[in-house]
Parts: C-alpha cells; sequence; structure tokens
C-alpha cells in the first residue's frame, strides 16, 4: 500500500514546485506613512483604484507606519487614497505600475484644522520609487502601439533589451536557457528545437494584439524568478476595461520592398509576397 502511495506523493511535490516556479504578471505598491513630525501612523487606510475596471485595493499600515499593495493589475492610471482619523485625506493620481515593480509613495498627513489656511502642496519624484532590483527591461503597451515591427512578434521588442544577442540570446547565453511565461504560465518549448512554441512553422505563440506588456529579466533579485540562466521572458495578456475599445490593422511586404545591393555587390533575393489582416476589440460583460 505504502509503495502504491510514493507515486502520487512524488506526482503532487512535483506539481507544486511548477507551480510554484511561475512567473509573475502583477505589480505592487508600498510606502511610509507618517505625520508632521515624521512619526509613523499606525491602521491609516489606504485605497488603491485601477480607474479603467474601478477595481478597489484595500491596506492598512502596520505598527511601523510602512503599507503594501501586493497583485495589483499593471499598467493604470490609479488613484491612490490615505485617510486617518483626525488627519487630512492625501490622494494621489495618474500612478501607473510596470510588470514586476513595486512602486514606492510615501506620503506625510497633516492634522485637521478648525480653519484651514492656505497649503502649498510640492511633489517630486521620489528617486526611488522602484523597489525593485536587478537588470530588468520593461515594455509598455506603448511601446507595443508605437515602435514598428516587421514580424509582429514580441521579439523584435526584446532588442529594447541591450544585452540582447543574435535571435533570442541574452547574456551571451544559448536561447535554450530562457524561461518564457505567459500571465505567469510556463510557454516554454519542449522539445528543444526552436526557443519559442511554433518557431519552426514561422508562427507566434501569441498574437501581438493580445499582449499587454513585456518585461526581460535578466538578475532580479526576487526569489519568484527563476528557472532561466539567459533571461525570463513574461508575456502579460490583455484584460477588459469598462470601455469598449478595439483596432484594425493591415501588414505588408513583398520582394519590391527588399534591397539587393550593398555597395558594389548585388545580392540574391528571393520573390515573397506576405499580407497580414486583423483586428481585436474588447470590452466589459459587467462593469466595475
Amino acid at each position: 500500500m505504502f509503495k502504491q502511495i510514493i507515486p502520487f506523493i512524488l506526482f503532487i511535490i512535483l506539481i507544486s514546485s511548477k507551480i510554484y516556479a511561475q512567473g509573475i504578471s502583477t505589480g505592487s505598491i508600498s510606502g511610509q506613512i507618517n505625520n508632521q513630525e515624521e512619526e509613523p501612523l499606525v491602521d491609516a487606510n489606504v485605497t488603491a483604484i485601477h480607474q479603467p475596471t474601478m477595481t478597489e485595493y484595500n491596506t492598512i499600515s502596520r505598527n511601523n507606519g510602512r503599507y503594501n499593495l501586493p497583485n495589483l493589475k499593471i499598467g493604470g492610471p490609479y488613484t491612490l487614497k490615505f485617510s486617518y482619523v483626525g488627519y487630512q485625506k492625501v490622494v494621489r493620481d495618474s500612478i501607473y505600475v510596470d510588470l514586476g515593480q513595486n512602486r514606492l509613495i510615501s506620503v506625510e498627513m497633516l492634522e485637521k484644522a478648525d480653519q484651514m489656511q492656505e497649503v502649498e502642496v510640492v511633489g517630486q519624484k521620489d528617486p526611488y520609487e522602484d523597489a525593485s532590483a536587478g537588470i530588468n527591461t520593461n515594455i509598455s503597451k506603448d511601446d507595443l502601439n508605437n515602435l514598428p515591427s516587421l514580424d509582429r512578434s514580441f521579439k523584435e521588442f526584446t532588442r529594447l533589451t541591450p544585452q540582447k544577442g543574435e535571435g533570442l540570446s541574452f547574456a551571451g547565453r544559448n536561447n535554450f536557457y530562457n524561461n518564457l511565461t505567459v500571465d505567469g504560465s510556463l510557454l516554454n518549448n519542449s522539445f528543444g528545437l526552436s526557443p519559442l512554441p511554433g518557431g519552426q512553422t514561422n508562427a507566434q505563440p501569441l498574437s501581438l494584439d493580445a499582449i499587454q506588456s513585456v518585461k526581460v529579466a535578466l538578475t532580479p533579485y526576487n526569489v519568484t524568478q527563476s528557472g532561466f540562466t539567459g533571461s525570463g521572458i513574461n508575456l502579460v495578456t490583455r484584460s477588459g476595461t469598462n470601455q469598449f475599445k478595439g483596432s484594425v490593422y493591415s501588414y505588408f511586404r513583398s520582394a519590391n520592398l527588399v534591397g539587393n545591393k550593398v555597395d558594389d555587390t548585388e545580392l540574391e533575393t528571393k520573390d515573397f509576397n506576405r499580407r497580414q489582416y486583423g483586428f481585436r476589440a474588447g470590452g466589459p460583460i459587467v462593469e466595475d
């Protein structure tokens, strides 16, 4: 009986380790809440509102005045609200969170007064607002929409990483040492015949229009990112908002658009004609 249970136990351990090793697909916001005397405020209320979906994330500050809002949808904008009994509310707008990023936003709350005096609010960028460490490249939705692409593949946008070599090689490592995830789930080529699934058929594992952001991690000092010695590439897919949105695209390439001469040397070019058409649409099934 015990011998029959052993394979089942090993299977459960293997599945658990696979789930633990999955990539990340969210961001976080953390910081410090103090009063005018720079004393920490305990149990202050913090609310982050994701404006496109009106999703709310709530927490309170700890004994040292620190707070943490994990597992936030990437992108934004977010509205961050701070409240505490006897103190004026503080609101921060237009906050964006990148993939795997920990935005550091600290505030100083003022006591309420019977007569409100003129208050000058001065804002500045916190030089340590990103608490993440290591060599990472975040490719946002704006980058995917505005930068040119020949093959409509996320691989082309990974060129924004300075350490990228030929193909999907990073920091001098073979591309088979990478780890590709989509929304935290593994999407590696198990056969090892090409760096990406469907690579031998010139197909893309995921449509470019389905991707919201891409993160390329080379040396992340984060225990949740592992399983590679080249790079960890994590794709985050789009999600619906409270507004209906869509786009239509058409791409065309042919041999007439390819050069056939370098200096005095003529090159042989093959005749080809490629056309791509498509569209995407998204919106709320149920608002908020």
